[in-house]
């Protein structure tokens, strides 16, 4: 269908001749079949669209060209004006176009040849009473306003494609611009269809295509490939786009918006310009036929200066102010006549966006396909289930998770704590009493001890409902250890389980953080030394009253369980990643309110390269202290301090002031 030139990055001054730019190839098993929707850029002033706008209107309605300074730098126009462009009035197309012409006292013709008008009289008139014709020496133009079509069509040259340092962070070795695959999707697709990529990368077309709102597939052979482009898609927000048909979804479209693409057919043939011309030209005439008679002139409508001069008697002012007021609400009616009668044309790039809303990444699996194999069945036949068996199969949706997630831990050999301390669970088995579905035996200090594991689901977080029951079943049936192992933990199940540690002596209870690349599935490489089942300590935190009423949070480390020994350590709060004080914590949702990043010093010089940016060093130094800044108790009276290691787990506490 087309090759497509777009800009990659600018030049690196090598040697030899500089490559700046890629090709894209567009094709298409069958032409008739192909869906096409055209994209728009903005023109910009000097640009391409914009050559031939050589000409002002001024605001009192005078026209002239531009000077050089001005065709150098638009901003030097006078308010109000609007650059126009002079454009052919005339076509080859053979009909009864070819007729004299009279404008302003003056005749014209078209060029002589095979030149005809490119409209009839009727046609030319409403040109006329909307001001749209213009001559240029002994030639007759159409004015073409440069604001009434701002934009110009995306052809197959693309020049702002260019990175130059400031695009898209790099997330894999071989990655494309995103508004390189943004144009493909919204070109060739539209909401709800299918975008297939089979070289994932880093997941610039899953990404892209999940912001526009279309479903996609993509697959690649590396495990890296595909950890980084969930992690990007997980952690993507979107603005979320006003929907066509909301009971359909995105598959009904999205609204879109839209600028009026005025050309000289749709003045030519809007007939509402006659009953607007019908309705003031008669009062124009009469307050011209006054004015001549105070002032004993013949001017013609073209003739009438401007300004009224200083000599003129009052009843000539008068007429005068009547007949421009008359021509300017006369032209402010056909103006906007012409604006709502003339064509939209669709920016797919423009959906309107719906605020205060923020939109995620929907469901989505990452699968794996096995290695595909040939067995002769006569060597090895396959086995047959027995019906009660088959049946259980069926019935047990969440079997498989469950015996993936006991697999995994045993590949593991236990569960691993801060320090490299490691309890290590033998004969592990399933359970299936409520929420526990695990046991084993761990030894500490020479005794064994029994250990219950609820796993949390597979595509949520661990709730308080849950911890509840688990910890109750826990303790009715004598386990002396809990592990709660989920891929995220509910603010409300932490607190909860800090109480519980209090009031439910006998249990030791532990929040395991299941590791995200679980969820890749057959490409995750699980060995005894993998980190995929961690356990991080609990906040040991100070609150102090000031003596003006308000608080003043310290982290003053983490308590960290010795599974081996069974017994409690303190780190200090200086080695902690990062962690965030909410002030007003309401028992369901954490707010950060105040956020400190104590454990790596050389992190503001990261995140200046990152951003590229400049950043205060002192202001900065603030935010790496383990002590908050004072802050004034809430209406729920309570905080919450959620603490980050560097591996990505937390852990919260809650507070009563």
């Amino acid at each position: 269908m087309a090759v497509i030139s777009f800009v990659k990055t600018s030049g690196k001054g090598g040697e030899l001749l500089d490559v700046i730019n890629d090709f894209l190839l567009w094709y298409a098993k069958d032409k008739t079949q192909l869906k096409y929707r055209q994209l728009y850029l903005q023109k910009e002033w000097g640009e391409e669209g914009t050559k031939g706008y050589q000409h002002v209107e001024l605001s009192n309605g005078t026209r002239r060209r531009l000077n050089q300074e001005e065709l150098s730098n638009s901003t030097l126009l006078p308010k109000g004006s609007r650059v126009f462009k002079a454009s052919d009035i005339t076509s080859q197309e053979p009909g009864k176009t070819s007729f004299e012409y009279e404008l302003q006292g003056r005749k014209f013709m078209p060029a002589k040849g095979k030149r005809h008008w490119a409209t009839d009289f009727n046609g030319m008139e409403r040109l006329r009473h909307a001001e749209r014709l213009f001559p240029v020496g002994n030639t007759l133009s159409y004015v073409r306003y440069l604001d009434e079509m701002p934009i110009r069509p995306l052809t197959n040259i693309w020049t702002d494609t260019g990175i130059a340092g400031y695009g898209d962070p790099k997330l894999f070795a071989v990655q494309t611009n995103t508004k390189v695959i943004e144009r493909c999707i919204l070109m060739a697709t539209d909401p709800g269809d299918l975008v297939f990529d089979p070289t994932c990368g880093s997941g610039t077309t899953a990404w892209c295509a999940e912001k526009w709102g279309r479903r996609w597939i993509t697959c690649d052979t590396s495990r890296v490939a595909l950890a980084i482009a969930r992690q990007r898609l997980m952690t993507a927000k979107f603005d979320y786009y006003e929907l066509k048909d909301p009971e359909r979804g995105p598959a009904g479209g999205f609204i879109y918006e839209t600028v009026p693409h005025i050309t000289l057919e749709s003045i030519a043939k809007n007939t509402e310009i006659d009953e607007i011309a019908a309705k003031y030209q008669p009062q124009i005439d009469e307050a011209l036929k006054e004015l001549n008679r105070s002032l004993g002139k013949d001017w013609k409508e073209w003739e009438v200066p401007r300004e009224a001069e200083e000599g003129w008697p009052q009843e000539a002012k008068e007429a005068h102010e009547r007949f421009w007021s008359l021509r300017r609400k006369k032209r402010q009616e056909i103006d906007e006549s012409i604006k709502c009668n003339a064509p939209q044309e669709t920016l797919y790039d423009r959906p309107k966006v719906k605020r205060g809303v923020v939109r995620v990444s929907g469901p989505f699996t990452v699968e794996a396909i096995p290695v595909p194999f040939v067995e002769d069945p006569t060597q090895a036949p396959v086995p047959q289930f027995e019906e009660e068996e088959a049946q259980a199969r069926i019935s047990d949706r969440g079997g498989d998770y469950l015996t993936t997630m006991i697999n995994l831990l045993k590949a593991q050999g236990g569960v691993l704590f801060p320090g490299g301390k490691k309890m290590e669970l033998q004969s592990l088995r399933p359970l299936n009493i409520g929420m526990l579905h695990a046991e084993a035996e761990t030894s500490q200090n020479g005794k064994s001890l029994r250990v219950a594991i609820s796993f949390g689901p597979q595509y949520g977080p661990i709730t308080a409902t849950q911890a509840n029951e688990a910890i109750q079943t826990a303790k009715l049936n004598a386990y002396q250890v809990l592990i709660l192992a989920g891929f995220s933990i509910e603010a409300e199940a932490q607190a909860f389980v800090q109480k519980a540690r209090e009031l439910v002596p006998g249990l030791s209870i532990h929040f395991a953080n299941i590791a995200p690349d679980v969820l890749v599935g057959d490409l995750l490489k699980t060995t005894r030394a993998s980190q995929i089942f961690t356990v991080f300590g609990q906040p040991d935190v100070g609150v102090e009253q000031q003596k003006d009423g308000t608080y003043v949070v310290e982290l003053r480390g983490v308590d960290i369980y010795d599974p081996l020994a069974g017994e409690v350590h303190s780190t200090r709060g200086e080695d902690v990643a990062a962690w965030f004080l909410d002030t007003d914590y309401d028992g369901m949702t954490f707010h950060i309110c105040q956020a400190f990043f104590p454990g790596d010093p050389k992190a503001w010089g990261k995140l200046q390269r990152a951003l590229k940016a400049q950043i205060d060093p002192e202001a900065f130094e603030q935010m790496r202290t383990t002590r908050s800044f004072p802050f004034k108790p809430g209406e729920h009276n309570r905080i919450a301090v959620k603490v980050i290691d560097f591996r990505g787990n937390e852990v919260m506490r809650v507070v009563n002031l």
